[in-house]
């Protein structure tokens, strides 16, 4: 079988039960270290909307556009190869906490969210985040991320929902934080995703993006497109009986524009301060930027 990108969600259905194993052991467990990297640039102050509500405090419901369940119910979730249909965002709005001095606390999205690795990561790192969505196409991954989450001592603070990365289902400027590691690749339009991401960050909020990228050396290069295109699907294929899911998951990264042309897509979009940092030779970085 051969994938595309707007096959995605149903190729992650088919290896979520394996997904998590296999990047430990095709990363060597770097993985784990990358998303700590992205977990510790997440910022500790709200932005704007503290700095507007400083010493205001709120009786016992915060105003609508705070609320955590304010989602935008006029814009449909797109629907999805492989599911008969998607979970909606219908159930009781959460109100984020305060803090001491009556401000509302970090809220974050997690988009590509997966089986929830990397918004677990931010979470354990970032006990300030009061409310964190994660949302993703493949139903399969979402639902050993929600079992995942559950385990966690701050499960009452995350959502994890079926959704698209281009369509987000919430209200505009209501996110200061959005990550996203190792899915904006796989996105049919990555500039409509950055859009999206755009659209829904409080004005100064932060972008955070891990992905694949490549080592400038030319002989660690040779041999990392070595390993990316003979032993990443064979050793995926073995762990997940899905070869053909790890050829085109190999094929994304090597087509993916990486360093500063990634930067330079950010900055089309309107982001400021666009930084790249390589991670383990180049073999990942993260991108960091701040809205408008």
């Amino acid at each position: 079988m051969t994938f595309s990108k707007k096959d995605s969600p149903l190729l992650f259905d088919q290896i979520a039960k394996s997904y998590d194993l296999t990047n430990r052991i095709l990363s060597c467990f770097i993985d784990k270290i990358w998303r700590k990297k992205l977990a510790r640039l997440v910022p500790h102050d709200p932005g704007l909307y503290r700095n507007n509500l400083k010493n205001r405090k709120f009786g016992k419901e915060a105003p609508q556009n705070f609320r955590a369940g304010a989602m935008r119910s006029e814009r449909p979730l797109p629907s999805r190869q492989g599911a008969s249909e998607h979970e909606n965002f219908d159930g009781k709005p959460t109100q984020p906490k305060t803090d001491s001095s009556g401000c509302f606390g970090i809220t974050l999205l997690d988009l590509a969210t997966g089986t929830g690795d990397q918004l677990i990561e931010v979470m354990r790192m970032n006990p300030h985040i009061d409310y964190a969505l994660g949302i993703d196409l493949s139903s399969e991954m979402v639902q050993i991320g929600k079992q995942k989450c559950e385990r966690t001592p701050f499960a009452k603070k995350i959502e994890l929902k079926v959704a698209s990365a281009m369509a987000i289902p919430v209200q505009d400027h209501f996110f200061d934080c959005a990550t996203i590691s190792f899915g904006i690749r796989n996105m049919e339009s990555i500039s409509l995703c950055l859009q999206e991401i755009d659209r829904v960050l409080k004005p100064k909020g932060t972008i955070l993006i891990l992905e694949f990228s490549f080592p400038r050396q030319k002989w660690l290069k040779k041999f990392y497109l070595w390993y990316l295109r003979n032993m990443v699907p064979l050793i995926g294929g073995i762990l997940s009986k899905n070869f053909a899911a790890y050829r085109y998951l190999n094929k994304t990264i090597e087509e993916f524009p990486y360093g500063n042309e990634f930067c330079r897509l950010l900055e089309e979009v309107g982001f400021k301060k666009v930084k790249w940092i390589p991670l383990t030779f180049g073999i990942a970085s993260i991108y960091h930027g701040i809205k408008k």
